[in-house]
């Protein structure tokens, strides 16, 4: 019921499904991020805030340069990210043994003490917003968004300077 509202709310159903697709993929999204930040503002974190100690979790150390490129950001914003949440204690940048030049990054116990607390908090929102969603229903929806993201990182690749095709 609340998808059925939502769709008619924000793209009318006499619209073309194309259309019905791109504006209904906007507002879920702005939706699902207040969703997110909400969730995660009663342990002191944002969604911005919350993603570098997320991967970090998951992934173990880090250079900087991936954490930036893993988040989809650019390292200067990522450093202003890495610098506060240092301030509070949840993540160390230490001198990467292999190279002195990089910084591999590592949270720290509060770190990760918080990125647990985290994911516990998103998986509870999770399944409250996708209590109504058969399993099946969100296996085909996770298809034809993960088409939709190839074919757009397809055609980002062939803008992107230096791809084939271009002039020289």
């Amino acid at each position: 019921m609340l998808i059925e509202s939502m769709t008619y709310k924000y793209s009318a159903p006499t619209l073309p499904p194309a259309t019905q697709f791109g504006r209904l993929v906007i507002q879920v999204h702005r939706l699902w991020r207040r969703e997110l930040d909400h969730a995660l503002v009663g342990h002191g974190l944002s969604l911005a805030t919350a993603l570098p100690l997320l991967m970090l979790r998951e992934r173990g150390e880090l250079r900087q340069n991936a954490l930036a490129e893993a988040l989809g950001i650019e390292c200067p914003s990522l450093v202003r990210l890495l610098d506060a949440l240092a301030a509070e204690g949840l993540v160390e940048r230490r001198e990467d043994p292999a190279d002195r030049r990089a910084k591999v990054l590592h949270l720290t116990p509060l770190g990760q003490r918080r990125a647990q607390a985290a994911e516990d908090a998103l998986v509870v929102m999770r399944a409250r917003l996708l209590a109504d969603v058969s399993e099946e229903d969100l296996a085909r929806t996770l298809h034809v968004l993960r088409t939709v993201e190839g074919r757009l990182d397809r055609e980002a690749e062939t803008r992107r300077p230096g791809a084939e095709g271009d002039a020289a």
